[in-house]
Parts: structure tokens; sequence; C-alpha cells
């Protein structure tokens, strides 16, 4: 868990010295993501690319896994992760198992034939690529597990060179909390959870469920997989909307599920009575806390969870850092009207920093 924060300023009209600073505080490690390409920028020009025995002007061939392309917001960390990739001269693989763990598992399988300077991966369901990822690194390869946790607590990866991940618990902690407080600690809450199995999810849930026992006239009306889709939350809150005639507030874990509560809730002309919250921060979402459909969300910072393997791991392999700590923790900011917009910048084409 970390609570630094950089605060940064800007001049530009219609972005807040506050909310720029306030946003600033996920971009964590940007001073260092500077230097670092500095450090890089000789691998990809023609006179460094020719056969002089410097390992640094060598491209590096890199495998990565994660969801797919299943949501907007992997969709944008798989851009984020390849535009970094491209600065970085690594040549970058990206398999696509549509959010099916048993596809990502064959198609990890498959890739294994093939030597690779780098592998990263997200594991769809924790400890499903355990044995593949040992495999690599047993076989020379540097393993990164990003986004979630990619083994198992009772039976951990040896030799993964480092985790980098947002600190799930905190989110949800941070967000109920939040949301308790915007109802004065009084109230009909519900939890829509991601994919079941996920560290992510299970850590959402967990930071979820301690903030609520610090209000204890909340309660809790119901607590569902909506698998980080619209359709799937939409389906559930149809039914809380026919079977709960008050819901004062909920926190959905990311914010395609909370659209689809809003979809709910909107048919049933209740889009007012209740405060929705999420978690991922797009532009979508921002937007949407900004018009007020959202309360509020978290900056899940795609631009950061997707390169930062990349970029570490390629660090690593040039043997240009040092020991790596076994977790890279990535901010999570929470995001209302007073930044907003600011998130909105640090996400845009050509900055991709949030």
């Amino acid at each position: 868990m970390t609570d630094s924060k950089h605060h940064r300023t800007d001049t530009r009209p219609g972005v807040s010295r506050r909310s720029f600073a306030q946003a600033s505080a996920g971009v964590a490690g940007v001073g260092l993501l500077g230097s670092l390409l500095a450090a890089c920028t000789k691998v990809s020009t023609p006179s460094d690319n020719k056969d002089s025995g410097n390992s640094d002007s060598k491209t590096l061939n890199v495998l990565s896994s994660s969801y797919g392309n299943v949501i907007p917001w992997t969709t944008q960390g798989y851009a984020s992760q390849k535009f970094w990739a491209n600065q970085f001269n690594v040549n970058l693989t990206q398999l696509d198992p549509g959010g099916d763990p048993g596809k990502q598992l064959s198609q990890i399988q498959d890739a294994a034939a093939k030597k690779w300077d780098l592998v990263v991966l997200n594991g769809i369901i924790q400890g499903n690529l355990s044995t593949a990822a040992q495999k690599f690194i047993d076989a020379g390869t540097p393993v990164i597990s990003y986004l979630s946790d990619v083994a198992l607590e009772t039976k951990p990866v040896d030799g993964l060179l480092t985790t980098i991940e947002a600190d799930h618990y905190q989110m949800g902690f941070d967000m109920t909390t939040k949301l308790c407080n915007a109802l004065k600690g009084k109230g009909k809450i519900i939890e829509t959870q991601g994919i079941a199995g996920g560290s992510n999810v299970i850590d959402r849930h967990r930071g979820f469920a301690d903030a609520v026992k610090a209000f204890p006239d909340i309660e809790v009306l119901a607590s569902d997989y909506g698998n980080f889709t619209t359709d799937k939350s939409q389906a559930l809150w149809q039914s809380y909307v026919t079977k709960y005639p008050v819901i004062d507030g909920a926190f959905c874990q990311n914010e395609d599920m909370a659209f689809g509560a809003f979809n709910a809730l909107k048919a049933a002309n209740r889009q007012d009575k209740t405060l929705l919250t999420g978690v991922d921060g797009t532009v979508r979402g921002c937007q949407a806390v900004l018009n007020g459909q959202l309360f509020a969300t978290v900056r899940h910072a795609a631009s950061q969870i997707y390169a930062w393997p990349v970029i570490v791991g390629a660090m690593h392999v040039r043997k240009l850092v040092g020991e790596i700590p076994s977790k890279v923790i990535v901010n999570s900011p929470i995001v209302d009207k007073t930044n907003a917009d600011s998130v909105i910048f640090l996400q845009g084409a050509n900055v991709d920093l949030l």
C-alpha cells in the first residue's frame, strides 16, 4: 500500500492546479520513466542497431498476455503497452484470450515453444498460469506478473522478477469509505464484483468489506459477480431494482458494471436515487463523474499497469536497473469532480501517463 503523492502544476486553461495535483498522485514514477526512456533512446538509433556486441542495441522480443480486448479498460491497457514497447525498442507479441482463462493457458503453452527475452503475464484467474510461468523462468526467461498476482499465495512462482499492480484492497477500501461518508454513514448499498477467482477481485472485495465495518448503519443488500461486463451487471441490477425499493449506493468493481447498474436504474427512473461508484477512471468514466452519472471512481492506471512491466523488464534485461522490489505498487487516485478533467488529460493521446 502506498499514499505517496507527486504534486505537479499545470497552467493550461480548464485544468486547475489543485485538480492536476490530485490526479498526479497517480503518476508516481513518471520521473523515473523519463530517465529510463532517456537511457533507452540510444537503442533504437541506426548506428546502435549495428552488430557492435552491445546488448543495449538488441531489439527485445517480449510476450504479453492479459484479459484481451474485452472491455474498454483492457483495450486501453493493450494500446498503452504497445505504445511504450515501441519507445523502448521492444518487439511485443500480445496474446488475446478474449477473457477466457482456458484459452489464455492454451495460448501461453503454444507460445512457450518460441524463445522470448521477457514474458509479462496477467492471469485471468489467479494461479491458472503458475506452472507456465515457472517453466519460462526455469528455462532462463525473466517473467513479470502484472495487474494481479499470477500465483496463489500457497503456491508461489519461484524466481518471479516482480509483480506490478495497484493496491486493489486500498481501492475497494477508499472508494467504499468515500461512498459511505457521502451517505452520512447510513443507508443500503450493493457491491458488484468482477470475475470470481482473480486476486484483484478478491482484494477489492476485502477492502469493501473492511470499509463497511466502520459504518454500522450501512446495510449491504447484495454482493454478486458481474464479470466486469455491462450486460451481466445490468441483468443483476434489473433484479435488484425489482427486489429492493431503496438502494442508496453501490460500489462496482469497474465502470463497465457501474454503467450496467446505471442503465437498469434509469429504466426504472431511479438513476437519481443511487450513488454509483466504480473503478478504472477511463475517459468515459471520468466524463460520467463530471455529468453526474457516477458519484466517483478510482483511476486504475491502465497506462502504467500494462506499460511498466514491459519498461521495467526491458531495463532489467539490458542490465540498466538494479534490484527490483518483489512488488511494485501503482498509485490509484480517487476521481471526483475536482480532478476528473486532469485524469482525462493524463491518459490522452501522446500523453499516456496515467
